[in-house]
């Protein structure tokens, strides 16, 4: 039997409408055959397929592909001559078409959408703006270059990259273990048996930004008292 396929759909999406229509209509589903292909029909967005088919899933098959961006209309017809396509195509297009003979006619090549309603993107940024020198030699990761290698060792040696870090933290008791993890479990611990706090690291470096050295406290406790006497020292080196 033979339907004509009368789809309608918005002006501004006649780009991907084509390209939908040449995917499906160019290679339709088995046990669907494609008569003729009215692309383009109109300014109101729309065109017409007659295809023929007895198997209903390959209807609904090429229905379901245009989901969400043609809506259809399918009518059952018994002849494919001129006058009726003509009132089909007429329908579709809003205005009266003049067509002669057989269906058969070329398919007409799609039409883009206008390039005024074409959406500019500004998400796409090319350039670069390199740090200037002077800012670089003072941050902590210089370069891209060194960021890439600190991200390997992070990556092939997580527990040796991660104590080395919190080497440079005030520790009053040294971790056991760095990471102790079981996915399974679920369970995921670092530095186990360690203990440290941070506000009584910051209050030390107040104090020596303030230049109230002496008034540190009694700093013994810590697992590494050396960690002042390098901040005591950095703070000498540049206040003379």
């Amino acid at each position: 039997m033979r339907f004509a396929l009368l789809g309608h759909f918005n002006p501004k999406d006649m780009g991907r409408v084509h390209q939908r229509e040449e995917e499906v209509f160019g290679k339709p589903p088995r046990g669907v055959n494609v008569i003729s292909r009215y692309s383009t029909v109109g300014g109101k967005g729309g065109f017409v397929n007659i295809v023929e088919t007895n198997n209903a899933e390959g209807l609904a098959s090429i229905l379901l592909k245009f989901l969400n961006l043609v809506e259809f209309e399918v009518m059952p017809i018994v002849d494919t001559v001129g006058g009726k396509v003509t009132r089909l195509v007429s329908e579709v297009a809003g205005e009266f078409l003049p067509m002669h003979g057989p269906v058969g006619a070329p398919v007409l090549p799609p039409v883009a959408a206008p390039e005024e309603e074409a959406i500019e993107t500004v998400l796409a940024e090319t350039r670069k703006f390199p740090p200037p020198a002077s800012i670089a030699a003072k941050a902590c990761v210089k370069s891209l270059e060194e960021y890439e290698e600190t991200y390997r060792r992070s990556m092939e040696d997580m527990e040796g990259f991660w104590a080395e870090k919190a080497e440079q933290l005030a520790w009053f008791e040294k971790w056991d273990r760095v990471l102790d993890y079981d996915f399974e479990d679920p369970r995921i611990r670092w530095f186990e048996g360690g203990k440290l706090n941070v506000a009584y690291m910051r209050r030390i470096l107040r104090k020596i930004a303030a230049g109230e050295c002496s008034e540190l406290g009694d700093t013994t406790t810590l697992a590494d008292p050396g960690v002042v006497e390098v901040l005591l020292q950095g703070y000498q080196d540049i206040a003379t």
